[in-house]
């Protein structure tokens, strides 16, 4: 599966949950429902300008649609968790 059909298929998934057709969803975020459609069948890769209008339409975090987590850093749950060994450093 591409990462643009994974956006897509998490905008759909967020859209569907709160009830919204895709022309609701156009209208919240400024979009036509057109460009929803292209979107959610992983036909247009959205820029980071749109994923953020979409995420403040559906009510989520942006992370979200990007990543499938609210966390807006997803490897600071594995720094918590002491089975995984800790990242790397780099030296300048």
């Amino acid at each position: 599966m591409t990462d643009q059909f994974v956006i897509g298929e998490r905008v759909r998934q967020a859209r569907l949950q709160r009830g919204l057709s895709q022309e609701a969803l156009g209208e919240l975020a400024g979009m036509y429902q057109s460009m929803i459609a292209r979107l959610e069948r992983g036909r247009c890769v959205p820029r980071p300008k749109t994923v953020q209008r979409l995420a403040t339409a559906l009510g989520v975090s942006p992370w979200l649609l990007l990543l499938g987590t609210d966390d807006a850093d997803p490897d600071e749950s594995r720094q918590d968790d002491p089975a995984q060994p800790p990242e790397p450093t780099r030296q300048r």
